[in-house]
C-alpha cells in the first residue's frame, strides 16, 4: 500500500497525483543492496611480513583499470591503495624589504673668520676694489671696441639693397655697410688701409669719402674723394670722379669702375666675373677694374 506524502491517504502506485489533495506523487526508489567488495589481504604471514612495495619509484599497480566496459564485462576490482610518502615543504619566512629613505641634507655654509678686529671690513674693501677694476676694464674694452668699430662709418642715403650685405670684389675680399652706419670688411692691413678714419656720405647716387691721416708714399695725408654709385642686379658699381689730395683737386674720371658682387651671387672669382659680364653696366662705366 502506498500513501500520499502530503495528506497520508492511500493511493495506488501507478497514480501520478493524489486525488485527495492533488499533490504529485513521486514513485519510491527501490532500495538496492550494495555488497562491499572483499579485498584479499596482501600479508599472509605476519611473522614473515615484508612490505609488498620495496621501492616507491618502481611500484606498478597490479590492476590497471579500464575506462571502457563491454557487454557482459564486470568492473575490475579496485587496486590496493598506494602509499605515497609525505614530504613537508619547509616554510620560508617572508622577508621584509626596507626601502631606504632619502633625506635632503641642508647645505652647510662655512664662514671664515680672521683673527684680530676689522677682518670683515678688509674683505669688503678687497671685493669693492676687484669690482671696481672689473668695471674699469669693461669700460676700457668697450671704448676700444667702439673705436675699432667706428673707424669706418657712413651716413646719408644709399640704395636699400646695399646695407647689411657682404659685397665681394674680384680678389674675394668683402665689405659691408651696416644699418647702424658702420663699415666693416676683410681687407688686409697694408698702406691702402693705414689711416685713422674713413667717413662716407651718400645722397642720390653720389658719395663723398673723407680719409684722415692716410699713409701714402711715406707720408700722411687727408684725402677726399667723390664717386658715383649704382646697383644693377647683384653688382654694385662705383666710379671715382674727383679727389682732393695734397691741397688740390684732381680729376679721376677715366671711365673705369670698381665692381663688387652681392653675397648671394658670389662663391668664387669665376662667379664674380660671370655676374659682372651678364650685368648691364651703367653708362658712365667704360670698363671694370680686373675684368
Amino acid at each position: 500500500m502506498v500513501f500520499c506524502h502530503s495528506c497520508g491517504q492511500g493511493v495506488e502506485a501507478d497514480w501520478n497525483a493524489c486525488p485527495f489533495c492533488s499533490s504529485p506523487l513521486i514513485a519510491p526508489t527501490p532500495e538496492v543492496e550494495v555488497e562491499s567488495p572483499v579485498y584479499p589481504s596482501p600479508v599472509q604471514n605476519y611473522d614473515e611480513y615484508e612490505s609488498p612495495v620495496e621501492n616507491y619509484d618502481e611500484y606498478e599497480s597490479p590492476v590497471q583499470p579500464s575506462t571502457e566496459y563491454g557487454r557482459g564485462m564486470s568492473q575490475p576490482e579496485s587496486p590496493a591503495p598506494i602509499y605515497q610518502p609525505q614530504y613537508q615543504v619547509p616554510q620560508i619566512p617572508a622577508q621584509q624589504i626596507q626601502v631606504p629613505q632619502y633625506h635632503q641634507t641642508p647645505q652647510t655654509q662655512y664662514l671664515t673668520t680672521q683673527r684680530g678686529g676689522g677682518g670683515g671690513g678688509k674683505v669688503v674693501i678687497i671685493i669693492a676694489v676687484v669690482i671696481g677694476v672689473m668695471v674699469l676694464l669693461s669700460i676700457l674694452l668697450y671704448a676700444w671696441a667702439s673705436a675699432l668699430a667706428g673707424k669706418d662709418t657712413w651716413s646719408g642715403s644709399v640704395d636699400t639693397r646695399i646695407p647689411d650685405v657682404k659685397w665681394y670684389d674680384y680678389d674675394g675680399y668683402w665689405e659691408m655697410w651696416s644699418s647702424d652706419g658702420q663699415i666693416t670688411g676683410s681687407y688686409p692691413e697694408d698702406e691702402f688701409t693705414d689711416y685713422d678714419s674713413l667717413e662716407a656720405y651718400c645722397s642720390n647716387g653720389y658719395c663723398t669719402y673723407t680719409v684722415e691721416n692716410w699713409y701714402l708714399e711715406g707720408d700722411y695725408y687727408d684725402v677726399t674723394m667723390e664717386s658715383r654709385e649704382t646697383v644693377v642686379g647683384d653688382v654694385w658699381f662705383t666710379l671715382f670722379t674727383d679727389m682732393y689730395f695734397d691741397g688740390e683737386w684732381m680729376d679721376m674720371d677715366d671711365g673705369e669702375c670698381f665692381a663688387v658682387v652681392h653675397d648671394d651671387a658670389y662663391y668664387s672669382t669665376y662667379s664674380w666675373r660671370q655676374e659682372v659680364s651678364q650685368t648691364n653696366w651703367p653708362s658712365y662705366c667704360d670698363s671694370v677694374d680686373e675684368y
